[in-house]
């Protein structure tokens, strides 16, 4: 991947050489923009990949979005449920937890308003699989079908895109910088 320029000592081979610095510069400043747009476009990719295969998608319209600058870029997960989505809720989220919920500030449980405990073994939440003295709560889908959870496990959909971003930046690095130098 090195290149040897080799130049004579006089005005005009050094005012090549200048020039010739000059448009590897530039490379390199259209490199920078492009290699960042492609480091999101691979966190994007991942995100949307992972969310559809996660054993639990809201239907509240999560989406994607790719915003920023050429040179600064963003990707995120958009939705009302997407906090719950990536770091879980309940007993299933305290089960499976998200590596870096303690950074956010979140309610350990993180979960719907009303929580209850199962009392009784002849009880709704029982009949629905939910153990004595387990915690849960209720909500109502678009269709008015009420439902019990004890939540859902962290999805890691961002972490997990995360960790594939900075898996690839080595290599669609160098990818990058030896197309500059060719």
């Amino acid at each position: 991947m090195s290149r040897r320029i080799t130049i004579g000592l006089n005005q005009n081979e050094i005012s090549n050489l200048i020039s010739e610095l000059d448009k590897i510069a530039d490379k390199l400043d259209k490199m920078a923009d492009k290699l960042t747009d492609d480091i999101a476009e691979v966190g994007l990719e991942e995100m949307q990949k992972n969310y559809s295969s996660s054993q639990y998608q809201p239907s509240d319209g999560m989406g994607f979005a790719k915003t920023g600058t050429a040179k600064e870029k963003k990707i995120s997960m958009i939705g009302n449920q997407a906090i719950y989505h990536e770091f879980g809720t309940g007993t299933m989220g305290e089960e499976n937890p998200h590596p870096q919920k303690n950074q956010f500030g979140l309610n350990p449980y993180n979960s719907g308003k009303t929580i209850r405990r199962n009392t009784k073994a002849d009880s709704p939440a029982s009949n629905l699989g939910i153990p004595i003295n387990g915690l849960y709560w209720t909500y109502v889908d678009e269709n008015g079908i009420k439902h019990y959870t004890q939540g859902i496990p962290a999805q890691k959909i961002v972490f997990n895109a995360d960790k594939t971003i900075k898996e690839k930046i080595p290599e669609l690095c160098k990818k990058a910088v030896e197309e500059v130098l060719k």
